[in-house]
């Protein structure tokens, strides 16, 4: 089984207003059948839900959700798994509150 890791994004702190990813930095996957994403929130965030998306190209206009909607509530680390994404994978955040967070991600052909 052939994988890779990705820094999906660095620790960000994001304002209380839903908020994309840049496009620029979205990831590449289309090598991989599986994305399993762990988000780390260091400090205590109000509820709130991060959103995995997904895009056949590189385009603000193709991005998607995909299914995958990691609720965050407090401090602690939090996982979930998309299967079959499109090429190109970034996060949302689908609040209005602040968050502090990072995510990490493994990509896997099985």
């Amino acid at each position: 089984m052939a994988g890779a890791y990705y820094r999906l994004q660095d620790l960000i702190l994001v304002p209380g207003t839903p908020t994309n990813q840049r496009l620029e930095d979205a990831i590449d996957v289309l090598a991989y059948s599986t994305v399993t994403v762990q988000v780390r929130v260091p400090e205590f965030a109000a509820p709130g839900n991060l959103v995995i998306q997904h895009a056949a190209v590189f385009e603000e206009s193709a991005f998607m959700d995909s299914g995958l909607v990691i609720a965050t509530n407090a401090t602690g680390s939090y996982s979930g798994t998309l299967e079959n994404p499109l090429r190109f994978v970034r996060w949302r955040w689908d609040a209005a509150t602040a968050v502090s967070f990072l995510i990490d991600v493994i990509a896997r052909d099985n």
